[in-house]
């Protein structure tokens, strides 16, 4: 369930977000959490002002984290398709 119901004005930004971090082949259902994802950074703004070069650090810490995770669930998403695969034979 979309945050804004489809109402939020932020349709391109969630599927630039999509297509930046490459998860167009995970299900709608898991999309629609990635997109609210992306509409929450749209709004709390990617980019904070760094005060120091140890929050730059856990920023790109974070970052780095997220890009992570964006990789294991596509594997799981992958996993998850052939497992649905072999099912079906």
């Amino acid at each position: 369930m979309s945050i804004f119901n489809g109402k939020d004005g932020f349709a391109k930004d969630k599927d630039k977000y999509i297509k930046e971090n490459r998860l167009e082949s995970l299900d709608d259902e898991i999309l629609e959490s990635v997109k609210d994802i992306a509409v929450a950074e749209k709004l709390t703004g990617a980019y904070p002002t760094f005060t120091s070069n140890d929050t730059k650090a856990l920023f790109h810490e974070l970052r780095m984290i997220k890009q992570q995770n964006w990789i294991t669930i596509k594997q799981n998403q992958e996993i998850i398709n052939q497992l649905k695969k072999l099912n079906k034979s």
